[in-house]
């Protein structure tokens, strides 16, 4: 009887083997089939339509919008301008003599501590940051 259990095992262990076998084949069928309906909409675009949506929603900071950008004295930035635009860096002093209507502050990750500094030197316009949401300080 011992001999005739254990062949009864094998055989049981066979066919569940056998069963899962067929059924991965199955799987692996209704995968190769599906049609175009079933699967997942796949959207290809090329490098050059991404970067055209990219600048169309870019604005182009230059000259024409920026007059300049302040650093605090001492900074070797000053007198240079900034990457790939005629915009010069000039000392910060010249925010305070001119005191134009608003600023924008950049750094906007820093705005605040910054908006206080300059309101504390004098600043009397509209501080701006245009990030993450653009905000009067």
């Amino acid at each position: 009887m011992a001999s005739r259990g254990t062949s009864f095992g094998k055989r049981e262990r066979d066919r569940a083997k056998k069963e899962k076998q067929t059924l991965k084949a199955e799987k692996k069928a209704e995968r190769a089939e599906a049609t175009d309906e079933d699967a997942e909409p796949v959207i290809r675009r090329s490098m050059e339509d991404v970067l055209a949506e990219v600048e169309a929603l870019h604005i182009q900071l230059d000259e024409g919008l920026i007059d300049y950008v302040c650093e605090i004295a001492g900074s070797l930035k000053i007198g240079k301008y900034m990457p790939g635009t005629q915009i010069p860096i000039v000392d910060e002093a010249r925010l305070f003599e001119e005191q134009p209507d608003c600023a924008i502050i950049f750094s906007w990750h820093i705005a605040d501590e910054l908006a206080r500094k300059l309101k504390a030197k004098g600043f009397r316009g509209k501080l701006i940051t245009p990030l993450p949401e653009p905000r009067v300080l």
